[in-house]
This record gives C-alpha cells, sequence and structure tokens, in this order.
C-alpha cells in the first residue's frame, strides 16, 4: 500500500510494458490509468490491441489513454537501431543483428526507450 501511496503522490511516469498485447497487460493498464498511478506505454501491434481492447471490454484508447509502439512500423525504429549499436560497441552486435532485435524482442525495444528517456520505468517479463 506505501507504494501505491507513493507513486499515487508523485507526478505522473510514464511506464511502458513490454507486453502490450497481453490481457493481464491491458488490465492492469487500464487500472494504473482509472488509479492515476501512471502514464502507461504498450509495445504491441495496434489492430491486436484494439482487437483484445474489445473483446475484453476494456475502456482504455490507444493514442488517447496510453501511448503505444508498434514494433512492425514505427517512426522511433532508426533512432531505436542506432542506440543499440552505440550501446553494444564492438561486442559483436552488426546493424542487421540490431535491426532484427529491435523488430523482433518487445523487451530490447522497452529498454532502448527507457535509455532514450521515452519512459521512467519499464515492466516486462511476464512469461519469463
Amino acid at each position: 500500500k506505501p507504494v501505491f501511496s507513493s507513486a499515487k503522490a508523485s507526478s505522473a511516469k510514464r511506464v511502458i510494458y513490454a507486453d502490450g498485447e497481453d490481457e493481464r497487460v491491458l488490465r492492469a493498464a487500464q487500472v494504473v490509468l482509472e488509479e492515476g498511478i501512471a502514464e502507461p506505454i504498450l509495445i504491441g501491434r495496434p489492430h491486436v490491441v484494439e482487437v483484445r481492447l474489445k473483446r475484453y471490454g476494456l475502456r482504455i484508447r490507444p493514442g488517447v489513454d496510453f501511448g503505444l509502439i508498434n514494433p512492425e512500423d514505427d517512426p522511433r525504429y532508426r533512432h531505436y537501431v542506432d542506440l543499440l549499436i552505440e550501446l553494444a560497441g564492438r561486442r559483436g552486435t552488426t546493424t542487421e543483428a540490431a535491426r532484427t532485435m529491435v523488430r523482433t524482442n518487445n523487451t530490447v525495444i522497452a529498454a532502448l526507450a527507457l535509455k532514450r528517456g521515452d519512459a521512467d520505468a519499464m515492466i516486462c517479463g511476464l512469461e519469463g
């Protein structure tokens, strides 16, 4: 309870959820908004997120109530790839490997968004 009280008392933080298409994350995002705890940013394909919001009867809407990063096509994609290459340095990450990671791994996208300052906190790892 003290953690939730502290979160409500502070200025709204941007929390990025790597598994934005999952039912549990969608429900959590709605609760976070209703409670005024944070501003959620979800990573997921827009058409999948919208279908699941309707299926589960949730009231939140992408772009209105929460931010949405599309892993298939996002204007920040190039910045994320460049940041990953810069961070990996000479540890064997090629440009092509970095592009593949940013396109296919939502946790990598969330971590890069956090590093870049697009979010203040990150939640990931629903399945492992």
